[in-house]
């Protein structure tokens, strides 16, 4: 049986002394390396969102184009000027879960996620259209209340729609 070490009383830790935060771009770089995931991580989120929205959406044309522009728009730019509520430019993994999960459920049943995801892509299909027809000033702000209530729901069910 080994010997046994005398037990001390532990110190108890002291208090870091406070410093002033200074910013160096080194920090900075760390800082924002921290907030971004993985390149996988985002890869993966991005095949799962598509492979769910194109089930949501049963293949159909045009609104598999509607759901491969939206993902695309989404991933190349994470901050878009419509966003009104939810201005998160993180990568949210519980939120990309949350939405894979909505759109299975479109897939699985025709209840009202499926009809909010059809309605997603129809008014993204229409606006693309409208965009490539004609100019007609002053349009978007017509998408206002629209874009709010998309933003509203996202906000009450943790999702990450456009």
């Amino acid at each position: 049986m080994p010997p046994r070490l005398a037990s001390y009383p532990r110190r108890a830790a002291l208090p870091a002394p406070h410093r002033p935060l200074t910013l160096t771009p080194k920090t900075v770089a760390v800082a924002v390396a921290a907030a971004m995931p993985a390149p996988s991580t985002v890869t993966h989120a991005y095949r799962a969102l598509y492979k769910a929205g194109l089930a949501a959406v049963q293949y159909s044309h045009p609104a598999r184009y509607a759901i491969r522009d939206k993902l695309r728009a989404a991933f190349r730019n994470p901050r878009q000027p419509h966003q009104l509520l939810g201005e998160r430019e993180q990568f949210s993994q519980e939120r990309i879960d949350n939405t894979v999960e909505f759109l299975r459920t479109a897939a699985r049943r025709k209840g009202v996620e499926h009809e909010i995801v059809r309605n997603l892509t129809m008014v993204h299909y229409w606006r693309v259209m409208r965009k490539q027809s004609r100019i007609i000033h002053g349009y978007e702000s017509a998408y206002n209340s629209y874009n709010e209530n998309i933003a509203l729901l996202n906000e009450s069910m943790g999702l990450e729609l456009r």
